[in-house]
């Protein structure tokens, strides 16, 4: 299989320190279900454990998303912010990227963020989550609809932070530009494209 590349500006940056903030960047639509991942926050008590959420993105659920933070009153533990093209700073607001597909492609969002040395937590769907995270070692994958899992899944990642960090940036950069370059000029040489 021939993959995108990331950008190599990703691999350059940095994401800093651990912070309690877990991160989505990307479109909120009901495959998406990004309400999914606010509910499992609320509900596995990770906001009560001073955990926080960011959000970057637009699409038909926003306003259900909108509407559900403000009737739980969580309004200080997750920030929602509109699709931006910088998406180097909305990765950087946080320390986990976390994906709540029902189904996905390759999952681009997956390398960016693990360009920025975010270790990943996504449901364990048939394609994408699968062909980058490895489950222990720059993420974690978890059973879809699981949402007990998916919040232990969050929580063990600050146990070990610096490992799957480091991890996640060397899992991104089997993506980086050069590299996918390089598989997609030997592909098309030996004629496979």
């Amino acid at each position: 299989t021939l993959h995108n590349g990331v950008e190599d500006g990703l691999l350059d940056a940095s994401s800093g320190q651990f912070q309690k903030t877990v991160v989505y960047v990307g479109r909120c639509d009901e495959n998406k279900d990004v309400l999914a991942l606010v509910k499992i926050m609320l509900t596995t008590g990770l906001f009560n454990e001073g955990y926080r959420l960011s959000l970057t993105g637009g699409g038909p659920e926003v306003g259900r998303i909108l509407d559900f933070i403000r009737k739980e009153g969580l309004q200080e533990a997750v920030e929602v912010h509109p699709f931006a093209r910088d998406v180097i700073s909305a990765y950087q607001r946080g320390s986990i990227f976390a994906l709540t597909s029902r189904s996905e492609g390759f999952g681009l969002c997956l390398i960016e963020a693990m360009a920025l040395g975010l270790p990943c937590v996504a449901y364990d769907v048939p394609s994408g989550p699968r062909e980058i995270i490895r489950d222990g070692v720059n993420g974690h994958l978890v059973r879809l609809g699981d949402e007990v899992a998916f919040g232990a899944a969050i929580r063990n990642i600050e146990a070990d932070y610096e490992c799957f960090a480091k991890e996640a940036r060397r899992t991104a950069s089997l993506f980086s530009a050069e590299n996918t370059g390089r598989k997609w000029s030997e592909a098309l040489t030996a004629g496979m494209v």
